[in-house]
């Protein structure tokens, strides 16, 4: 790539927002609508399932789900019950519950899979990102900040996957194959993923997949999230951005409004050149950090 268009694309094309008028209406189809939604009951997991939930019921997609597939991880006697009084709606089907995290979100997916055998519907797919920093044990300023990233990475997720609920279902009824945001690894590589794994998808793309390989999911953290591109989909997304988010804050407002704050931007911009000066010049590997010192919390 050209010296200059790397420099320019660096410090003013830092994210990328699909306009998604032509396709932000009323959904009119008679296809069925399934959630799967993968939850770990880790310390804290009840607060994050409960605004989940509430998105869910508040953005309409609830009402328009015709069933919501639920698999989980639970840690402790009673999770499954607690996870059932919150989500309160008879379209809820618990599809797994297992105490052994290893399984991650396995046995959500490959249902999937196997659903989209039965007959021609449209997925969502959604999990509790971030839920392993919900710890109450860590009160210190580093954290706060760490997680105060994760969140607005979810918020992201779950506004593309719920509150543009429509604009997901109108996507794919025009002939994409998979919808979602913040597609990775940025250009000029070819897109592998949804940064993230919160997506919708047609049945008829998911067909197209082969059925998971538990032991992948042993060896590679990221292949749950590679999986849904095996099929190379012809896939869109709502909102991408060349920054990291485990390592820079993406205020709502840039994906939310027309607008985008400049001193907001600035900063967004400043940590973001910071971060990857840090990574490539300094070889800082700011994932293995951050993980090896929260995820254990």
């Amino acid at each position: 790539m050209n010296i200059f268009l790397r420099v320019y694309n660096t410090l003013f094309r830092t994210i990328d927002r699909h306009d998604l008028s032509a396709w932000d209406h009323p959904v009119n189809t008679n296809m069925p609508i399934y959630g799967v939604y993968h939850v770990f009951c880790a310390d804290g997991w009840e607060s994050l399932v409960n605004a989940q939930v509430d998105d869910l019921r508040t953005c309409g997609l609830l009402d328009a789900t015709a069933k919501l597939y639920v698999s989980c991880v639970a840690l402790h006697d009673g999770d499954v019950d607690t996870l059932k009084k919150i989500v309160n709606s008879d379209k809820l089907e618990i599809i797994s519950a297992v105490d052994n995290p290893r399984v991650f979100e396995y046995p959500a997916l490959e249902f999937l899979r196997e659903k989209s055998d039965e007959e021609d519907c449209l997925f969502y797919y959604f999990h509790t990102k971030g839920v392993s920093f919900f710890t109450k044990k860590r009160k210190d300023h580093c954290f706060a900040k760490f997680k105060r990233r994760v969140d607005a990475w979810r918020m992201l997720m779950e506004y593309f996957l719920m509150d543009k609920w429509q604009v997901a279902v109108n996507v794919l009824l025009d002939g994409y194959d998979t919808y979602g945001c913040n597609r990775c690894p940025p250009k000029p590589a070819p897109y592998r993923m949804y940064a993230g794994n919160f997506w919708w998808a047609t049945s008829k793309y998911i067909r197209t997949l082969p059925h998971l390989d538990c032991s992948a999911l042993q060896d590679d953290r990221f292949y749950a999230e590679l999986w849904l591109y095996e099929g190379h989909p012809k896939d869109f997304s709502a909102f991408d951005t060349v920054a990291q988010l485990y390592r820079v804050y993406l205020p709502p407002t840039f994906y939310q409004t027309n607008t985008q704050p400049v001193f907001a931007m600035m900063k967004f911009v400043f940590r973001y050149n910071l971060v990857k000066i840090r990574k490539n010049i300094f070889k800082y590997n700011y994932d293995n950090h951050l993980n090896r010192k929260y995820q254990k919390s």
